[in-house]
């Protein structure tokens, strides 16, 4: 619409106030159309950041469908820990008989360290070695069951059990290292045998009702000027009875010896005495 028919159709209005109108309406337009223009822009984004969020939970899903069906090939346990890592990071391999070995090195000091614990010093060296010999068999059937042929395939290891399966040293000894460590084994099972049995015989000897130790009875060893002496009363008790230590050396009363020979005199008295005519005749014959 010009400015003639515009005057015509409003002959109120200057030319001045048309003029200005109409930069109005263009100015409105030119809003209306960034208006516009935004809303698209805005209704996009929405329906980008919704196309995104839908993605990403389609993502979420399909990365767990794949990583539960794809586990089994990108994964695998640890042949001597059992702990599961990716198989880029197993690269150390050994052989199946190196773990065997291993574990039965464990085993082996396992079962040596609670049999000191359990038993102490007077476990004897007996019962050790019979945990050395069942461990061993223990061994040989976990030899068994792991299929013998299959014993030198190639296992993966983690970084951590490749420090303890590569130091050969600490569970495959030496022929000469064996044969000291079965010397040693040897010795200390005769040490714990015997004094297990001087135990044993100690224990028997403190059942002896005048059982004295040699320093406490006729001892020459202490610088005392009394000694102490086993007496009978009438009555047939025996009483202990001290007196001036005489000058003579003599050796110690063994253990026992005193209360063995009492009981000797009185069981002969008693037999002396009781003894028939028939026994006596076949004792003289």
């Amino acid at each position: 619409m010009n400015e003639e028919r515009l005057m015509q159709q409003f002959g109120s209005i200057s030319r001045c106030a048309i003029k200005k109108l109409r930069r109005v309406l263009a100015k409105s337009h030119a809003c209306t159309q960034e208006f516009e223009k935004s809303q698209r822009t805005v209704d996009k984004i929405k329906a980008r950041a919704k196309l995104r969020q839908l993605r990403r939970v389609l993502a979420e899903e399909q990365t767990d469908l794949l990583s539960s069906t794809m586990a089994s090939l990108t994964s695998e346990p640890c042949s001597l820990c059992m702990y599961v890592f990716p198989k880029i990071n197993l690269t150390t391999k050994v052989s199946y008989k190196s773990i065997a070995d291993l574990r039965a090195s464990w085993a082996a000091t396992n079962g040596s360290a609670e049999n000191i614990d359990a038993g102490g010093d007077e476990a004897g060296g007996g019962d050790t070695t019979n945990d050395n010999g069942e461990s061993k068999e223990q061994t040989a059937i976990g030899m068994t069951h792991a299929r013998m042929t299959h014993l030198y395939d190639e296992a993966p290891v983690c970084v951590f059990c490749s420090q303890l399966v590569l130091n050969f040293s600490t569970y495959r000894p030496s022929s000469a290292e064996r044969r000291a460590q079965d010397v040693k084994q040897k010795r200390t099972a005769l040490k714990s045998i015997k004094a297990r049995e001087a135990t044993e015989r100690r224990n028997l000897e403190r059942c002896d009702p005048l059982d004295y130790n040699s320093y406490e009875l006729n001892s020459d060893n202490d610088d005392s000027e009394e000694e102490e002496v086993v007496e009978l009363k009438p009555d047939g008790r025996p009483q202990i009875v001290r007196r001036r230590r005489r000058q003579t050396v003599r050796a110690p009363v063994p253990l026992g010896v005193v209360s063995k020979r009492l009981h000797y005199e009185t069981l002969r008295s008693d037999s002396l005495n009781k003894l028939t005519l028939d026994e006596w005749q076949k004792i003289i014959r």
